[in-house]
């Protein structure tokens, strides 16, 4: 169980953009990702039960990222950790654009499109 919510984005920095994000990218980041009945398998592998079903999911690096009503979240395997990254304005599927390599997320919500800069994260020491 999680005791203390941690924000991990760090600096998050908004741009106008009136067109959609494209999400193309996620089918190929998300080969072999599968969310049926509130599991998360990777590759046949069970990765984690969500006791709310999520609206999506996504491998970011060695991570998931999943959006869970108006949450977006970060899901480390590594002693079960989730992290609140954003907080949505609306409850429907939001656009996403990953960039693992930056460690950079892109939404839109509502007509702002938004990029948020993630620390590296690091699972909390038992």
């Amino acid at each position: 169980m999680i005791n203390d919510l941690t924000l991990i984005a760090t600096k998050p920095l908004m741009s106008l953009a009136p067109s959609v994000l494209k999400i193309a990218q996620l089918e190929r980041l998300d080969f072999g990702l599968r969310l049926e009945g509130g599991e998360l398998t990777d590759n046949g592998k069970l990765i984690t039960r969500f006791s709310v079903v999520p609206i999506q999911a996504h491998r970011f690096n060695n991570y998931y990222l999943y959006q869970a009503d108006n949450e977006l979240r970060l899901f480390l395997t590594e002693g079960n950790q989730d992290y609140l990254i954003y907080g949505a304005q609306t409850t429907e599927k939001l656009p996403l654009a990953l960039y693992p390599s930056t460690w950079q997320v892109a939404l839109t919500d509502g007509l702002i499109t938004k990029f948020i800069n993630l620390t590296i994260p690091s699972p909390a020491s038992e």
